[in-house]
């Protein structure tokens, strides 16, 4: 059949209209998409809403890699709360059933027990409770759960630091047998942590660059994903190290 140039020069004006209109009205959800997230504090979820243990199951599997996280076994503690919560809550249970139910999430906190050793059976420490109260937040909150934090209970300060107890400084003798008693590959480590006060978090950020020519000096810096937990500073290097 003969084509008519009029009609497909429409066709196509037509096309390119409806294209151009498709491709504004994405770029206008997107936007809203950004807005909502800004205003409910948290990413829009994609598709229905998983159970818990389907959330759990990936959120676990990826973990790793979003927290950049290269200790395998606090992975795997991260790993063994969060599945203890949801045991605890119901693996078949909605995440957005949870919204609303800080009580009930206070309560399992606060319910914690030393699972092993001579403890057994207690309350669990402020600081852990601490750190489990954190992996499940986090856990829920990058799931698309919402939650008000301030109503989940939580240790403060004061409650954390009389549960450690006073610090216990090594004498000179003991930190001196310590170091024998470590493998070969620590010892330096651990001496050069006595002599400078470094923490286990600095020491994996030292580099050649971070030392003064003399190497009288050493100015913590980041490295790569490593960060310092309080910012840059310069410290003295003593001469026997």
């Amino acid at each position: 059949h003969p084509v008519d140039e009029g009609e497909m020069a429409r066709v196509l004006s037509d096309n390119k209209r409806l294209s151009d209109e498709n491709t504004e009205l994405r770029a206008k959800v997107k936007r809203l998409e950004r807005q909502l997230e800004d205003t409910l504090g948290r990413k829009l979820r994609q598709g229905p809403c998983p159970t818990l243990k389907v959330a759990a199951d990936q959120w676990i599997t990826d973990y790793p890699v979003k927290s950049k996280c290269r200790d395998g076994e606090h992975a795997r503690v991260v790993g063994v709360t969060v599945r203890c919560f949801v045991k605890a809550f119901g693996e078949n249970k909605l995440l957005d059933d949870l919204e609303g139910n800080e009580a009930q999430i206070s309560k399992w906190l606060l319910d914690r027990k030393v699972s092993s050793g001579p403890n057994k059976g207690k309350s669990i420490s402020p600081t852990r409770m601490a750190a489990m109260r954190n992996y499940i937040l986090k856990f829920l909150e990058e799931c698309g759960c919402r939650l008000d934090r301030e109503q989940i209970a939580k240790p403060n300060a004061r409650e954390i630091k009389e549960a450690r107890g006073k610090i216990r400084w090594l004498s000179r003798a003991e930190a001196k047998r310590l170091a024998k008693a470590l493998p070969a590959y620590w010892q330096d480590v651990f001496r050069l942590q006595v002599a400078t006060g470094l923490r286990p978090s600095e020491v994996v950020t030292l580099k050649r660059g971070d030392f003064s020519k003399t190497l009288d000096r050493l100015t913590l810096s980041r490295l790569d994903h490593l960060t310092l937990k309080t910012g840059s500073r310069t410290i003295h290097v003593p001469t026997k190290v």
